[in-house]
C-alpha cells in the first residue's frame, strides 16, 4: 500500500481484515516525491493484516508534508526488510503506535542494511507488543533511533 504522493489532506482511512501474497513496501507513506507535493496524511490504521514475501515492513517518504497518527494493530508479517522512518528535515511523523505485531525477518534482502528498525526526527512513536524474530547476527543494531521525541518500548521481544 502507498499512501501519499501529490498535495492535499488524506485522513481518516481505515484497512483491516486483509492479506498479502507478495509486496514490495508492505506499506509506505509518502507525502511528496523528489520534492513535488506535500500531503498531510493522518488518521490511518491497518489492523488484522498477515503479509507473507514482503520486501520491507514500512517506509515513510516525508521529504515535506507531515504524516500523524498513525496505527498498526495485529499484523502478521514474513518480511526481507525493516522499518524505516526517517523524515526529511522539513518532513515531519508523529504519533505512530506498532501493537501486537509479530515480524519475522526470514532472509535479509539488502546486506548492507545496518539496522531493522530505523527511527529519526520523529515524535511519540510506541512499540507496544512487538516480537520482532531474526538472525541477530546480521544486524549492526535492531533498532536505530537518533533526533527522536519520546520513544516508547513497552512488552517487546526484540
Amino acid at each position: 500500500f502507498r499512501i501519499g504522493v501529490g498535495t492535499g489532506e488524506i485522513h481518516q482511512v481505515r484497512i483491516s481484515n486483509i492479506a498479502i501474497a507478495k509486496a514490495g513496501r508492505m506499506i509506505s507513506f509518502c507525502t511528496s516525491w523528489e520534492g513535488i507535493g506535500n500531503a498531510q496524511i493522518e488518521e490511518v490504521s491497518f489492523c488484522n493484516i498477515s503479509a507473507h514475501n514482503v520486501l520491507s515492513v514500512i517506509k515513510f517518504i516525508t521529504e515535506i508534508g507531515s504524516v500523524r497518527n498513525i496505527l498498526l494493530e495485529n499484523l502478521n508479517v514474513k518480511t526481507k526488510g525493516g522499518f524505516f522512518i526517517t523524515p526529511k528535515s522539513k518532513g515531519a511523523v508523529s504519533d505512530i503506535v506498532f501493537r501486537n505485531l509479530n515480524v519475522e525477518l526470514y532472509q535479509k534482502q539488502v546486506p548492507e542494511e545496518k539496522n531493522l528498525i530505523n527511527l529519526s526526527n520523529t515524535d511519540r512513536v510506541t512499540f507496544d507488543s512487538v516480537n520482532l524474530i531474526c538472525k541477530k547476527e546480521d544486524w549492526e543494531n535492531l533498532i536505530h533511533s537518533e533526533s527522536n521525541t519520546d520513544l516508547t518500548i513497552n512488552n517487546c521481544n526484540f
